[in-house]
């Protein structure tokens, strides 16, 4: 029998689920028929514990206002505004522990215990501190994984190349910008001509909406990439030419430590000196002490602080008619400083609109969105910069998708993003696309994000093979080929993955998970462009009519993918270029 007065213990991301005694407390989603909510009774649903997530998210937004607001530049660019998000993503996780540590005082529990590292340990104690809750935690220390198994898990997946990535890795850990530079020289080569479009890319779906968006725009649309990413790829499969971001550095634009230092202990007064109160104070102090900004002012600021030095010599070389990027975290400086110089910068929406573009004023001049939908999400002041112009598209041919070769489609996610997500749901899901798979014969194709790898999925299909007695098709994708694969699948089972749009174009039926929270979520349901499972079993039904081809599929897709002419996309950067060449004289 239990009392008020007993030990919690707190499940989380990477909880061994071993059995537990006494009261629990999930802090995970997970279906209702899963076998860790059947297994554990918590004292309460994952929003009772930590609050509404979008109660979080505005507090955080209007938190990272105050903080960011007239915040001293580095090279012309507010650096904490290009990292906006990270800052509000913070934020959003410590109000989410403010509303724990309320709960815990409150449940009078004496001792809350977690069995594994967790981000919300790190939180509960440095709000614990002011708070004055009384409650004793109990934790393991914080993880870190040697620099010898993490080659030894880069080998395990991707063998040879494997030990060649970890050695580029260790190299940016330790030297981001110095060995960015370095291993860029032998590209280092520059176009003769000036001016025209140019599009910055730093990854592989962001180049892509770069190409779908380059027949429109006048002339030859230029590419400028981060070598060091992975947008180069797609330039690559096509022959295209693309240029080096580095080709434009050189030694004396590397900051030295003495810079960065300075400007991080600016930042560092700006935030601490910001005059706050209540739930606000404590989330700032505890923000100054969270390991993700932590990691920003010593990994990510001199790296930003190093492409805000060559932004500018580029700008000064080249004269660019216009900036287009299909992002705006890492191309911030560069939209910052060609804006402040009268030219013309557009954003894409590459996929769907991340959670925070509710939340942030963008800073591209112009923002382009693919439907109706995507406008009204974005926030308010935003909302004027913001026109409908979708990318032309062929008519689709559903045919293919259909009958005996309709594949079923599984889109998995980045796990890091999957805060409050264990690996065991990952593995029922698995285990109902196999059953389904085998019950009606249709390949499975486990398409893995970019940022994943291949084996840890198959080692996954495997276990779960293994463990429910079913070996079905199963087929790994990943990079290019991505059209194909959809042109030629029944269903598509995902999260909130950038691709719900390519489904919707081609009238893909969608099935997602009601028990994962995601931006847009409630907003999209109204539209039924999403079948979202109630739970494992229902998952499971709906995955096998989407196999049978009796599922439906939205009925309002224009309002997320508009229909627009090739002359009106040509008008639009018609007139920006005008613009730009009239100021320019």
């Amino acid at each position: 029998m239990t009392t008020s007065h007993d030990p919690i213990t707190i499940i989380t991301k990477l909880d061994p689920l071993t059995p537990v005694e006494g009261r629990v407390a999930l802090l995970l989603e997970c279906a209702r028929d899963s076998n860790l909510a059947l297994a554990n009774e918590s004292m309460g649903s994952l929003r009772h514990l930590i609050g509404s997530t979008e109660e979080a998210k505005q507090k955080a937004s209007r938190l990272a206002q105050k903080l960011i607001s007239g915040e001293p530049g580095f090279e012309g660019v507010l650096q904490l505004h290009v990292m906006e998000e990270i800052i509000i993503r913070a934020l959003e996780g410590i109000f989410e522990a403010i509303h724990l540590d309320q709960w815990l005082s409150e449940s009078g529990a004496r001792e809350c215990r977690f069995r594994v590292p967790s981000p919300y340990i790190e939180r509960l104690r440095s709000i614990q501190a002011v708070s004055g809750s009384s409650y004793k935690i109990v934790a393991p220390p914080a993880s870190s994984v040697s620099t010898a198994e993490k080659v030894r898990r880069r080998f395990k997946n991707k063998g040879l190349a494997g030990i060649g990535e970890s050695f580029v890795w260790g190299a940016r850990r330790y030297f981001p910008n110095g060995a960015r530079w370095l291993a860029a020289m032998s590209n280092a080569k520059r176009p003769r001509e000036r001016g025209g479009w140019w599009f910055y890319s730093t990854a592989y779906t962001f180049t892509n909406i770069g190409l779908a968006y380059e027949p429109f725009v006048p002339g030859e649309m230029r590419y400028l990439l981060d070598s060091s990413e992975t947008g180069a790829a797609p330039l690559v499969e096509r022959g295209k030419p693309f240029f080096d971001l580095y080709a434009w550095a050189t030694r004396r634009d590397l900051p030295s430590k003495q810079a960065v230092e300075q400007h991080r202990q600016k930042l560092v007064e700006k935030i601490k000196s910001t005059a706050l109160t209540g739930e606000e104070a404590i989330a700032r102090d505890a923000l100054l002490a969270a390991e993700a900004f932590l990691t920003y002012l010593t990994r990510i600021l001199p790296l930003t602080c190093f492409h805000s030095r060559i932004f500018n010599s580029f700008l000064d070389d080249m004269k660019p008619e216009g900036v287009v990027v299909g992002n705006a975290a890492f191309e911030g400086p560069l939209l910052q400083l060609a804006r402040n110089r009268g030219i013309p910068t557009v954003l894409l929406q590459h996929g769907i609109l991340g959670d925070y573009y509710q939340l942030m004023d963008q800073p591209a001049e112009t923002l382009l969105v693919r439907g109706q939908f995507w406008k009204e999400f974005v926030m308010d002041k935003m909302r004027s910069r913001t026109q409908v112009l979708n990318v032309p598209y062929a008519s689709a041919d559903s045919s293919k998708r259909h009958g005996s070769k309709g594949h079923i489609l599984f889109l998995t996610a980045v796990d890091a993003a999957l805060t409050h997500t264990h690996e065991s749901d990952l593995r029922e899901i698995v285990g109902r696309l196999l059953k389904v798979s085998k019950r009606e014969s249709r390949a499975l194709i486990i398409r893995v994000h970019p940022m994943e790898t291949v084996g840890y999925y198959k080692n996954i299909v495997e276990q779960v093979s293994e463990e429910i007695g079913i070996r079905s098709d199963v087929e790994y994708s990943q990079g290019a080929g991505l059209e194909e694969l959809l042109q030629e699948s029944a269903v598509a089972v995902m999260y909130s993955s950038t691709v719900f749009l390519d489904c919707l174009r081609l009238r893909i039926p969608i099935v997602s998970f009601d028990w994962h929270d995601f931006a847009y979520k409630n907003v999209i349901q109204q539209h039924k462009v999403f079948h979202f499972a109630q739970d494992l079993s229902d998952l499971e039904g709906l995955i096998t009519a989407g196999a049978r081809g009796t599922l439906t599929v939205s009925s309002d897709y224009d309002r997320f993918l508009a229909a627009t002419t090739k002359e009106e996309l040509e008008s639009f950067f018609r007139s920006l270029t005008k613009t730009s060449t009239a100021q320019a004289t």
